[in-house]
């Protein structure tokens, strides 16, 4: 076998320091990239390349490690890991999009279940529009409002940390060392492991906010996130009651059948979020479809027990 060193750096990875050091590469062996992880960013428009996975890798087929997975064939993964260009592989939904669909997402749950309460409550149908427009408008400002908070709290915590770790670094990874030998480490090994990570400024920064704190960086664009959410909220509180108005006014039901389709179309919109939940994650469809019907039937149980239970305690009188 004939052996020889060789480099061979990988066009997508922008080294901060040095290029990746000399590798052993042997005639007969079959190549494999060499990629070195760089630091993570919360911007994913700014990772070079040609295709994007769901956690914000760079790869030609984004589901070749979930579809490896789920085969349970390993020389399929080491063969979709190995493809890929950058510092994370594909098939994870913990990137940037994921985390951010995620939120539009709950937004979306919380709209039908709120319109859901409010039909069964007894609401006429321009309570329920306005509901549905001020529910959004409120959600939007809550999730911006958070953001903000959240942000001034990271910031806060970090310079904390920054300031602790260049005033007393022994305290600092000793905080560390103690941290990975509660999870699991030997003692020595996470000794070593954070003596070189502190070496690290930033690094060890942003690793003492995740895993001591449990706070990750702050996104960007928060106002946009905001009104997406918020947009979220009122779209699935609007679409029940604009199917069931336009099915009235179509002629296609009685009077009194305005409510049931009202909250079955809330089911339906459900049923189509939960789906969503699921296919993000590559979870079971009916588990998920089954568990966001079960709030929407709560949703619509609920006020009529609490009515009925506030009806029987004044004595069938309805107060305001």
């Amino acid at each position: 076998v004939r052996c020889a060193f060789v480099k061979k750096p990988s066009p997508h990875v922008h080294y901060r320091t040095k290029p990746p050091p000399e590798e052993l590469s042997c005639a007969g062996e079959e190549e494999r990239p060499t990629t070195v992880p760089r630091q993570r960013t919360m911007e994913v428009s700014s990772l070079p390349g040609r295709g994007r996975g769901q956690g914000g890798a760079l790869s030609n087929d984004p589901l070749s490690t979930i579809l490896a997975y789920e085969r349970k064939d390993s020389t399929a993964s080491r063969r979709a890991h190995d493809a890929a260009a950058d510092w994370e592989e594909d098939g994870h939904s913990c990137g940037l999009k994921q985390l951010c669909e995620s939120e539009r997402l709950e937004a979306a749950i919380a709209g039908a279940c709120t319109i859901l309460v409010a039909g069964a409550s007894g609401c006429e149908r321009r309570a329920l529009a306005a509901i549905g427009v001020a529910g959004g408008l409120a959600a939007g400002l809550q999730k911006l409002s958070f953001e903000r908070w959240y942000r001034r709290r990271y910031s806060r915590e970090r310079a904390r940390e920054t300031w602790e770790l260049d005033n007393y670094p022994k305290g600092e990874r000793e905080e560390m060392t103690g941290l990975f030998t509660f999870k699991g480490m030997n003692q020595d090994d996470a000794k070593t492991v954070v003596q070189t990570m502190s070496e690290y400024k930033e690094f060890f920064v942003n690793l003492m906010m995740t895993e001591e704190l449990q706070l990750r960086e702050p996104i960007d664009r928060t106002p946009q996130r905001a009104a997406a959410v918020g947009a979220a909220f009122a779209l699935a509180a609007l679409i029940p009651l604009v199917f069931s108005d336009t099915a009235s006014k179509l002629g296609l039901l009685l009077d009194d059948q305005g409510l049931v389709v009202h909250r079955c179309a809330g089911l339906a919109v459900l049923a189509l979020l939960g789906a969503r939940r699921a296919a993000m994650c590559v979870l079971p469809l009916a588990t998920h479809v089954t568990e966001c019907l079960v709030l929407g039937l709560a949703a619509i149980a609920t006020p009529k027990l609490i009515l009925a239970a506030l009806d029987a305690a004044g004595g069938g009188g309805g107060g305001p």
